[in-house]
């Protein structure tokens, strides 16, 4: 299927978009008769009606921008990141007030503008492009601006990883807020204890998460603490400053937290750090990873035959498995002594064909994703030289035997998966070439996505694999820190942190080459209503490759098949249904996409009478409503960044502007009056026009009792006073001659 063929034929169909079309009954959205149809809603950058057809548009090959264009490919078929550029607060105004509030009390700069622009731009004209391709023009050079080596018409390959890696940090760092644990999870235990007797469950998953991060601080806080009383027995204060944690539209997207442990083998003492990840880079697995793995798989292959036998109460039939004694006792002696003299003489020849020709001494079967995540994840011994450096009173600092294993807290929405192809040496360079199989999606057996009904068996499109779960690499919140999130049913595996762990591929990242040079594709999943589709049915999904500046459809068996360097995956529940409130339903999407595009703050300005009916709910978290799976409780709170031990106030929660607020600033007169040069502790918070939306006050309670809330809701007297504090801070730079 051609392009054009693509291309037009959903731009001529005038099917409405299942993510904004709204049943005019719905109590969820209380918006204006003519903003109900999908045409009517406009975008706020371009005032184009947002399109309801899926993102095929091809990209110009610059000179040897493929890297860029298949990252940027695979970037809009993730549609959470997709809602968070186009519905973030990073919509630059005219009016010159707001945008000195902006630059004054967040890190925006001008640089980081010119990305947030051109990545804007780029989505918005691929989505409503009249040709079958465009040159991402602007983007490339926004990127180039952090990064010259990829500055367009060079002629140099770079890595399609790298130049997605330096465009999504960027996008992140713009509207990036810091947070502290301590805080989140008091936060979180009021908010419990004041909810009803059953307490909504992304409310109850957040507190285990912020729970478990507030047990790893303390713990390691005491572990410091410790270590300075052994040298000066009158310290009264460790003095461990806690990893800070980020928040944002782009970052939440791909944003997880990872958590290791390391277990010393002497007096099985544990320490724990907990890490932030946007993505996975996955070696491939050695022979010793490929032999556990298959070793594993046969004994659950075993177990599961024990069981089926005990189920039929029969004896578990022999598989072609059996060790050579089990194989030998059934054929006889005679037969037994040949098939031992030819094993060892196989087992000989390939020994010295392992030795002189480089093979593998055992055939392990197709490499997959699940076994190479499986190598990953797989708890490492520290010996020799890596021993570890035990603190505990009884090992005092001695080196130990330890084992150091990794475990997912929370899962991004979009993961992003690269596999490690490339090998550095100190004499060689090189490509891994081997195939992994990879899944696509899961399905039922009548082949549509699986949305309810737990007894169908999940499957992908190609029949070969089982759906990507991660939910054997969970860890469990309740053996940290004692508090149990509540269970679900929506994972085969179980994952004991209640969250959903399923995902099915968005992207794939093609490199076709060698090391020293190739070419970048991308195959990317776009989701379309289908003809005659009842609401509440799931999208169908077909494949597109795109080549540059050609597009083509493609089959889920070529995309299977393919080589792949980037797998992009969205979280997705195989069944919504079993996960209780934290999925959010068709029309909450659609009503959170309605208001992002309203200018509410203005309908609100216009009717002062209704103003105490209002609340002022956070963009984000309704930008993750409109398009996460999991979007977790509403923050009334902008930030978590007050440090209890440190004594500093965030400019919205403090009764004054600190010195803390500030960013470092040049030396003056009045800056040293104030005190607030060369401040390195930084409060980033974007002004309340931009960083909240105005809905009705049924709106808000109808979503906090879905989804909870992480404190008492922001009404008029909250939004004054946050106000206030954004006049306090922008009067003091001001005085500083910052303004």
């Amino acid at each position: 299927v051609t392009v054009s063929v693509l291309y037009w034929s959903f731009r001529q169909r005038g099917s409405s978009s299942r993510a904004s079309t709204i049943p005019r009954d719905s109590p969820l959205l209380d918006v204006p008769e003519h903003a109900m149809s999908t045409g009517a809603v406009r975008d706020a950058a371009s005032d184009a009606p947002l399109p309801d057809y899926p993102i095929i548009c091809g990209l110009a090959n610059l000179g040897n921008t493929c890297f860029a264009n298949s990252a940027i490919q695979v970037l809009s078929a993730a549609s959470p990141f997709v809602a968070a550029v186009r519905l973030a607060p990073g919509r630059f105004p005219v009016d010159p007030e707001l945008q000195r509030q902006f630059r004054d009390l967040t890190r925006f700069s001008t640089v980081r503008q010119q990305v947030w622009s051109a990545t804007q731009a780029t989505l918005e004209r691929m989505q409503l492009a009249t040709t079958p391709y465009i040159a991402p023009s602007a983007m490339l050079k926004a990127v180039a601006v952090l990064n010259d080596r990829f500055a367009a018409g060079q002629g140099q390959q770079h890595d399609s990883v790298e130049w997605l890696a330096t465009a999504t940090d960027a996008l992140d760092e713009t509207f990036q807020v810091d947070a502290n644990a301590r805080p989140m999870a008091d936060a979180l235990d009021a908010a419990v204890q004041a909810a009803p007797a059953s307490p909504p469950p992304s409310l109850l998953r957040a507190q285990a998460v912020a729970s478990t991060l507030r047990s790893i601080d303390a713990a390691n806080d005491a572990e410091e603490l410790r270590l300075k009383r052994r040298k000066s027995p009158s310290v009264r204060h460790s003095g461990y400053a806690p990893p800070r944690l980020h928040r944002s539209p782009v970052g939440d997207v791909f944003r997880g937290l990872q958590v290791t442990s390391v277990t010393c083998s002497s007096c099985g003492s544990v320490s724990r750090t907990a890490t932030e990840f946007t993505s996975l880079q996955l070696a491939f697995p050695t022979d010793a990873d490929r032999a556990a793995y298959a070793e594993k798989r046969e004994a659950e292959h075993q177990h599961a035959q024990q069981q089926q036998a005990a189920a039929n109460n029969t004896a578990a039939p022999h598989t072609g498995s059996s060790s050579p004694a089990q194989r030998r006792a059934g054929g006889g002696a005679l037969m037994g002594v040949i098939t031992l003299a030819l094993s060892s003489v196989v087992a000989s020849m390939r020994w010295l064909w392992c030795c002189v020709g480089g093979g593998c001494c055992r055939d392990y079967g197709p490499l997959t994703l699940d076994e190479v995540l499986w190598a990953h994840y797989r708890p490492v011994r520290l010996t020799g030289d890596e021993r570890y450096r035990c603190h505990s009173d009884k090992c005092e600092g001695a080196l130990r035997d330890a084992t150091k294993t990794t475990r997912i807290l929370t899962f991004p929405e979009v993961l992003v998966v690269q596999l490690k192809r490339f090998e550095y040496g100190a004499y060689w360079t090189s490509k891994i070439g081997d195939h992994v199989a990879f899944p696509l999606d899961f399905t039922t057996a009548a082949g549509q996505l699986q949305q309810g009904g737990a007894a169908a068996v999940p499957v992908t499109s190609d029949g070969s694999t089982p759906p990507l779960d991660l939910a054997s690499y969970a860890v469990d919140p309740a053996a940290i820190s004692g508090v149990a999130p509540p269970t679900t049913t929506h994972s085969p595996a179980a994952a004991p942190n209640g969250a959903i762990t399923t995902y099915s591929l968005a992207g794939v990242t093609n490199h076709h080459g060698s090391f020293f040079g190739g070419h970048y594709t991308a195959f990317c999943a776009r989701e379309e209503d289908a003809d005659g589709a009842m609401p509440g049915d799931p999208p169908s999904r077909f494949w597109v490759l795109h080549n540059d500046e050609k597009t083509s459809q493609a089959t889920p068996e070529r995309v299977a098949d393919s080589q792949a360097y980037v797998l992009v995956y969205r979280k997705r529940p195989i069944d919504a249904a079993a996960n209780g409130a934290a999925v959010p339903t068709a029309d909450e999407a659609a009503a959170a996409r309605a208001f992002l595009h309203r200018d509410t703050w203005r309908e609100h300005d216009a009717s002062r009478g209704a103003a105490a009916d209002a609340r002022f709910v956070s963009r984000a978290w309704l930008i993750r409503l409109a398009s996460f799976a999991e979007p977790g409780p509403i923050p009334t709170r902008p930030c978590y960044c007050t440090d209890e031990r440190r004594m500093t106030q965030c400019l919205v929660h403090g009764t004054e502007v600190s010195d803390a607020d500030f960013p470092p600033v040049r030396h003056s007169p009045a800056a040293d009056e104030l005190g607030i040069a060369d401040r390195s502790n930084r409060h980033f918070h974007a002004p309340a026009r931009w960083s909240y939306v105005v809905v009705p006050a049924d709106t808000y309670r109808r979503w906090e009792a879905r989804f909870g809330s992480d404190g008492p809701a922001v009404d008029a007297a909250a939004m004054l006073k946050i106000q206030q504090a954004e006049m306090r801070w922008r009067g003091a730079l001001e005085k500083a001659h910052l303004a």
